[in-house]
């Protein structure tokens, strides 16, 4: 099967192996009684729209093994594609306050699980404010949540400096559903501050 795979529900430990063709996933269960079930939730993301066999074993403590096999029908692919921006205030000089705001764009096809938004701090730079959901270290952190496609978010930071010079800072994005383009995910920010 040609796709990735995104965790949705751990039902049991499943442990995910891809190969170049094919995606692997093995997960265990605990003891079942007779009548009863497991369910597991695999969600799959496909790279093309050709049709994907999928199979089943299932083994039991003796290696006893039953399979099931299907097709899937593959009828539209959609990737997300995201961007980031970093842009900010002039802060003038040590000591004043100055905001960078970053701003997280689904611009296509599928939902964004998962996104966070990520800003490295320029040196000699404190976070004094910041977001519900943001931790505030070194690098800071926003839990953005499930991004629609063509729908932005912004994430603004206030920061002293406590160094003159150029300050610069970079923005990026994690999530977990599969992004087309990598090179738009950050964005780099450069100002001078004065002593």
């Amino acid at each position: 099967m040609l796709c990735q795979a995104i965790w949705i529900a751990p039902s049991g430990g499943c442990l995910f192996t891809p190969g170049p063709v094919h995606l692997t996933a093995v997960c265990s269960s605990p003891t079942l009684a007779a009548g009863q079930s497991q369910d597991f939730l695999i969600a799959v993301h496909p790279t093309d729209t050709a049709p994907q066999d999928v199979t089943v074993d299932v083994k039991d403590s003796g290696l006893r093994t039953a399979s099931a096999f299907t097709t899937s029908t593959i009828t539209a692919v959609g990737l997300t594609e995201m961007q980031v921006d970093l842009s900010s205030t002039d802060p003038g000089k040590v000591g004043e306050t100055f905001t960078y705001n970053v701003t997280v764009t689904n611009i296509q096809d599928d939902d964004a699980r998962n996104v966070y938004a990520i800003l490295v701090l320029p040196k000699g730079a404190s976070a004094i404010t910041a977001p519900k959901g943001c931790t505030r270290t070194l690098t800071v952190f926003c839990k953005l949540g499930q991004m629609s496609p063509g729908t932005s978010k912004t994430v603004t930071i206030t920061m002293v400096p406590t160094i003159s010079g150029w300050a610069q800072a970079t923005a990026g994005l994690r999530l977990t559903t599969p992004d087309r383009y990598f090179p738009n995910n950050s964005s780099a920010n450069s100002i001078w501050i004065n002593p």
